[in-house]
């Protein structure tokens, strides 16, 4: 815990420093935006991209899987394989509610210079734009995981949010696994044994983004990362209220 907490500050003189270029442009998705020369990260879905097309000289780039997860590290690897980290680039999806949360993610947490695309491209489409179709699309083979490895977990809840903790609870993905490792923004948060399956971060800033992934994880290696976003509450600094009461009335 302590680890973590040094690393947050540095994180957070990090973050100062990038903010200082890091932009976040809410634009209207348009077919007039395809002549400009920005890059268009597509982070939709590949049977969203079979489904409509895309459009013309876009990357394609899922964030979200087809049941909701994601895994921030393997998106950035990809995301920096195409765009500098101080070039200013679109995303766009369906109709602009993913890359609402994507882009203040990459704008706030890692100090990219992003545009997001309001309306998607349905909103394209509903204007007269014609994505280019993907019938010949090939979908990449997925990624060989060693059988040895633990599964993912399943059903991962989240039990309570406040203003300084997350609890969260899990199921077990697989019998074989031997502990699960909690990763917070990026970094890796807490180890704990296979036979808990529930777990609360503690010390976490009021009124704050985070995002988080639980890995089950064997002498073989890992499973793939579940997780999800969530922001803390507001402190309304109501457990004072006894504290002043008797301090103030001995």
């Amino acid at each position: 815990m302590r680890e973590y907490k040094l690393r947050k500050v540095l994180f957070g003189l990090l973050f100062i420093m990038t903010m200082m270029r890091a932009e976040l442009h809410q634009v209207w998705a348009t077919p007039d935006f395809v002549n400009r020369d920005i890059k268009i990260i597509d982070i939709r879905t590949p049977e969203e991209w079979k489904e409509t097309g895309i459009v013309e000289n876009s990357y394609t780039i899922m964030f979200y899987d087809e049941k909701g997860n994601f895994n921030v590290g393997t998106f950035l690897k990809q995301l920096n394989a195409e765009v500098n980290k101080d070039e200013q680039f679109a995303l766009i999806c369906r109709t602009g509610s993913r890359t609402g949360r994507v882009s203040r993610l990459l704008s706030e947490k890692f100090g990219y210079n992003v545009i997001n695309l309001m309306g998607g491209i349905t909103k394209m489409i509903e204007e007269g734009y014609k994505p280019v179709p993907l019938d010949d699309y090939i979908e990449p083979e997925p990624i060989p995981i060693d059988v040895d490895c633990p599964l993912a977990i399943k059903n991962l809840k989240i039990d309570s949010i406040h203003a300084y903790s997350l609890s969260i609870r899990w199921e077990e993905g697989s019998s074989d696994t031997v502990g699960y490792k909690i990763y917070l923004d990026g970094t890796l948060f807490t180890t704990i044994h296979a036979d808990k399956n529930t777990y609360t971060l503690n010390g976490l800033d009021a009124h704050t983004n985070y995002f988080y992934n639980v890995v089950a994880y064997n002498s073989a290696g890992n499973s793939k990362a579940i997780g999800g976003c969530f922001k803390t509450k507001k402190d309304d600094f109501s457990w004072m209220v006894p504290v002043y009461y008797n301090i103030f009335n001995k």
